[in-house]
């Protein structure tokens, strides 16, 4: 009975590939989860205050002053579109954390 190639045992490059590619996302992986970690306070505040500010500037300056040609719905939608960054920065953290 003659073995070929394809049906003989699996070396060792298939079983160390995975364990490489696995390390190597460890080794990307650590360094950004740390930093975002470290980041997440100041990410936080930024986004929420941006958006609290932005949208009563925009607010005020529609109903209070209303000068003509103001963009209000730009900086509205540029204000709220903070909550939704922030959700994305919680979900790149729980990706990264998960592994």
């Amino acid at each position: 009975m003659d073995r070929s190639e394809s049906n003989g045992p699996p070396g060792i490059l298939t079983g160390l590939l995975p364990a490489l590619g696995w390390l190597l996302w460890q080794a990307i992986r650590w360094p950004i989860l740390a930093l975002l970690i470290v980041l997440e306070p100041l990410v936080r505040i930024a986004l929420g205050l941006f958006a609290l500010v932005g949208t009563l500037t925009a607010l005020f300056w529609r109903f209070a002053v209303d000068p003509p040609g103001f963009p209000f719905f730009t900086i509205l939608a540029i204000s709220l579109a903070c909550i939704p960054a922030l959700a994305m920065y919680y979900l790149v953290l729980r990706v990264l954390a998960e592994g």
